[in-house]
């Protein structure tokens, strides 16, 4: 009698699959970062009354005060002390600089006022506040 042989059930590899998978999660990770919005959404106040003022100076700098006391400098989350010594250095360098200053509405006007006090003791002349016209 002639033996048999018995064949092996060809298994499924779960391993192409995992792959695929590690491989979508990263894109989607990577995608994610490149759409980021801005890293500060704040609300800018109101102004009843002022000067339409281009803000887009060739160059300055911008301090975005957000409602949790969290503060952005030219888009970089920065330390009072790291905002501290690079206004110092901007400002002594080049002391007509423009300064723009974009807080959120809900912030307390004495934080506002400790960055425009802050910006004047360094040197700084030319200091904004941003606000948007009602609609």
């Amino acid at each position: 009698m002639l033996e048999r042989k018995f064949r092996k059930a060809n298994e499924i590899s779960l391993i192409p699959l995992i792959n695929v998978i590690f491989l979508l999660l990263i894109f989607f990770l990577v995608a994610g970062r490149v759409n980021e919005p801005d890293a500060l959404p704040i609300e800018i106040p109101s102004a009843k009354s002022g000067q339409l003022e281009n803000t887009q100076a060739p160059e300055s700098i911008t301090i975005m005060l957000g409602k949790k006391g969290k503060m952005l400098l030219n888009k970089n989350e920065v330390s009072e002390e790291v905002l501290n010594s690079v206004l110092k250095y901007e400002l002594e360098r080049k002391p007509d600089l423009p300064v723009i200053i974009k807080a959120d509405a809900t912030l307390p006007a004495s934080n506002l006022m400790k960055i425009m006090v802050k910006v004047s003791d360094l040197g700084g002349k030319n200091f904004f506040v941003a606000t948007e016209f009602p609609q």
